[in-house]
């Protein structure tokens, strides 16, 4: 029960936090397109995604580059962590590519 409880709370704080990263993306200005989904990430196309995940890590933030996979050109794939590091990751957008 309590692994169960724990469990729903961890996915209820997931689910907040995707949403709370995916509407900051979506009104990000270097960010062309936001998928939406229910996973653990989100997948975005970027005006420069190589670009994006090098200033991204210059920032101490790890985004990972999609671009070589099929179909997946200036694409990046940014993991939901802790509701910190998503913080740290939103205001990071908010000055990128602005």
């Amino acid at each position: 029960e309590e692994s169960l409880a724990a469990e729903r709370k961890h996915l209820a704080t997931l689910a907040v936090e995707r949403g709370r990263v995916t509407e900051a993306l979506v009104s990000s200005p270097g960010i062309a397109k936001v998928w939406p989904g229910a996973a653990n990430f989100v997948l975005v196309r970027a005006a420069d995604g190589l670009l994006l995940v090098h200033d991204a890590a210059a920032a101490g933030i790890r985004l990972r580059d999609q671009s070589a996979q099929p179909g997946l050109g200036d694409c990046v794939r940014i993991t939901i962590g802790t509701p910190e590091e998503n913080t740290a990751l939103i205001g990071f957008m908010r000055e990128w590519n602005s």
